[in-house]
């Protein structure tokens, strides 16, 4: 089967809708997991895939900051609520063959659901990848395939391929999306009183970030939410081209030359939703930002001295917080939440 669509006619990526399911509040469902939403996910309840993600703890932070503690995930990454609900729609669809392209935590995530879902999966990667990135994937029993060239280049080929098997992609596909936006529905649970002011967040492709908007704009169309925080978006300085794009005032995001950096997750220099991440950014009114790489690692020890253990790319979240913090975007008397994205057992 290869008639699974990932992109409209003229190549661009399909638009993301608020679905029309509607929740009753509070919710009463005794399941912990992104499923306790599933009114609000198109897929079919008979075909679901779940390993038992979402419900991950919100717990108290470093200097005043609230730590939505996604890398406490199956894969530990919070890309297992995209591929849960991806995954369960492709079952759905009677897939049993996919391929999709990854640098790391995409991978492995997709790769765990198709194991548990029966469905055979390809990862397609740059050459360069360490094994110690992939070996996660492959111990699912995907087969990776490496690519000489740059993670765009990967893309690349990835998008020849697509003509002719069912394309995965967590970047392209929109069922992806709707799994990142339990984040916000998850969070309303957790703050009875009211969200927090900021939510913080590392940026690569975006699907969180979407995730997030889409999430609160069903909330708002419910009736549930009056408005959104403040969503904001923070990128290694090395490649930050939505950070570049969001300064700019550009309604786009450019592809940019990506430089070295540790956070190497969030090494996104030519995001194919730039104009829904710049969305997200601008109707929140929140900020994008870049830190530079000598802070990083100071944000990332600091984390783990405060018994977080995450990879660089999580860190930038919290580097990006201070910083916003220290600049009076995020004021003193605002409460700010940071997402920590992915296990640094992974790094």
């Amino acid at each position: 089967m290869s008639d699974i669509p990932w992109c409209q006619a003229d190549g661009e990526p399909f638009d993301i809708h608020p679905h029309h399911g509607r929740l009753v509040w509070p919710i009463e469902s005794a399941d912990p997991s992104i499923w306790r939403y599933r009114e609000c996910l198109p897929v079919d309840s008979g075909s679901i895939v779940s390993l038992g993600e979402g419900g991950t703890p919100l717990v108290s932070g470093p200097r005043g900051v609230s730590i939505k503690c996604d890398f406490v995930m199956p894969s530990g990454s919070f890309k297992d609520r995209g591929s849960s609900v991806l995954i369960s729609g492709l079952r759905d669809a009677g897939v049993d063959d996919i391929f999709l392209d990854s640098s790391g935590n995409a991978g492995a995530s997709m790769a765990m659901y198709a194991a548990a879902a029966g469905i055979r999966c390809e990862v397609l990667v740059p050459s360069t990848t360490p094994e110690a990135k992939t070996l996660q994937a492959e111990v699912h029993g995907a087969t990776i395939t490496r690519i000489d060239g740059s993670r765009e280049d990967v893309a690349s080929e990835a998008r020849k391929l697509a003509k002719n098997r069912v394309y995965a992609s967590h970047n392209w596909q929109p069922l992806f999306i709707h799994g990142t936006k339990t984040l916000a529905y998850e969070l309303l649970e957790q703050h009875p009183d009211g969200l927090p002011d900021h939510i913080v967040l590392p940026v690569g492709y975006g699907s969180l970030l979407m995730g997030l908007r889409v999430g609160f704009i069903e909330l708002m169309n419910a009736g549930t939410l009056t408005h959104m925080p403040h969503i904001h978006a923070a990128q290694a300085e090395a490649c930050a081209p939505l950070q570049q794009a969001f300064e700019s005032g550009d309604d786009t995001v450019n592809a940019v030359t990506a430089g070295p950096t540790v956070a190497s997750a969030i090494a996104s220099s030519a995001p194919v939703r730039g104009r829904a991440m710049l969305a997200a950014l601008r109707d929140s009114g929140g900020s994008a930002i870049a830190v530079t790489e000598s802070e990083i690692a100071p944000a990332r020890d600091e984390l783990a001295h405060s018994g977080f253990y995450v990879e660089p790319s999580s860190a930038v979240a919290f580097a990006g917080a201070c910083r916003l913090r220290d600049a009076g975007v995020i004021a003193d008397d605002e409460s700010v939440l940071v997402v920590l994205t992915g296990s640094g057992l992974k790094a």
